[in-house]
């Protein structure tokens, strides 16, 4: 019990610091609200995020020989 509430408290404290830091930081980057802005914003976590398990996923396959 004591291992689920310690990950749900840093959980929600990083929850927490993500919002207020969009909230008061955001702003004060002076991003331009453009469409290409706003496109780029929204692609390129998921872009990293398979970039990164395409990675770990080359790095923990099993190295397989080629059969004739």
């Amino acid at each position: 019990m004591g291992q689920t509430s310690g990950f749900l408290l840093k959980l929600l404290g990083g929850t927490l610091g993500l919002a207020l830091g969009i909230k008061y930081l955001a702003p004060q980057w002076g991003i331009a609200p453009t469409s290409v802005n706003a496109i780029a914003m929204i692609t390129l976590p998921p872009l990293l995020l398979a970039i990164l398990l395409g990675m770990r996923g080359q790095q923990s396959a099993p190295h397989r020989e080629e059969q004739p």
